[in-house]
């Protein structure tokens, strides 16, 4: 069921989305508007959000964000966009987050990073859904409590997988299995099983599963029903043994790593 936006506050960041800041009915969100995508990279971000979060991914879970006209009638920031009333994208606000690019992640003690062994399962997640933009921007770390002295990785920003926000039935059917570039600290990974449990959590989702993503995206974000099961069926048969391969294949990237 769609999150209720009910005020709509500022332009949060500038970007190539220019995202807004809203307050919804159980949170404040950071929304993308749907009307001024014209590509899939929204719905790559929705279904790579979901994907991950099945995972159990540290991922900015996507939302559908209600906006009502008579929201829209009082804020001059959304008739200037010319934002239309219906389903938009959103994400939770995450407060206190730094992009893994900045000097204080860069120098952290890895120790301090509660999920630094997921970094594999990021690696992993990143592989299968053909990743083309991962960067120190689009990964954060977020201090878990008011002490700061302890952090997590999330993920965020994936409208450029499965070939990009212009991809094609013919593109996607032939999705490379390669790495994306990997911008976290990768330390902390210290055995291959940190690998191979994303690896099986991949395997055991089932057609059903891709399909109750699939058809939770809102139809007004206008993916062909030729395109919805294309890529149905490139998630179903995507092959995690190769992505498995792949990571063996370059043990040399995870020094730490115990392998079997």
């Amino acid at each position: 069921m769609p999150i209720k936006a009910i005020i709509a506050d500022r332009e949060f960041y500038q970007s190539s989305t220019r995202p807004w800041l809203m307050k919804c009915t159980d949170g404040d969100y950071i929304v993308k508007f749907s009307n001024e995508i014209t590509d899939k990279s929204l719905i790559n971000e929705y279904v790579c959000g979901k994907l991950a979060k099945k995972i159990d991914m540290p991922v900015a879970e996507p939302q559908v964000i209600e906006i009502d006209q008579e929201l829209i009638d009082v804020s001059n920031g959304l008739i200037e966009r010319k934002v239309k009333a219906g389903k938009h994208y959103g994400t939770i606000l995450i407060p206190d987050s730094t992009n893994v690019g900045k000097q204080i992640a860069q120098q952290m003690d890895i120790k301090k990073i509660v999920n630094a062994n997921q970094v594999a399962g990021m690696i992993v997640f990143d592989t299968f859904v053909c990743n083309a933009d991962r960067n120190a921007d689009n990964s954060i770390i977020v201090p878990i409590d008011e002490t700061r002295e302890k952090y997590r990785y999330v993920l965020l920003d994936h409208g450029l997988c499965f070939g990009g926000g212009n991809w094609t039935i013919p593109q996607i059917e032939n999705l490379p299995i390669a790495f994306s570039n990997i911008p976290w600290n990768i330390s902390g990974i210290t055995d291959e099983s940190n690998f191979t449990a994303y690896i099986e959590k991949l395997k055991a989702l089932e057609k059903k599963d891709f399909k109750e993503i699939l058809d939770s995206v809102p139809k007004e974000w206008r993916m062909p029903e030729l395109e919805v099961n294309a890529l149905l069926t490139v998630l179903e048969k995507r092959d995690e043994e190769a992505i498995l391969k792949l990571i063996k294949d370059n043990k040399q990237l995870f020094p730490n790593c115990k392998w079997i």
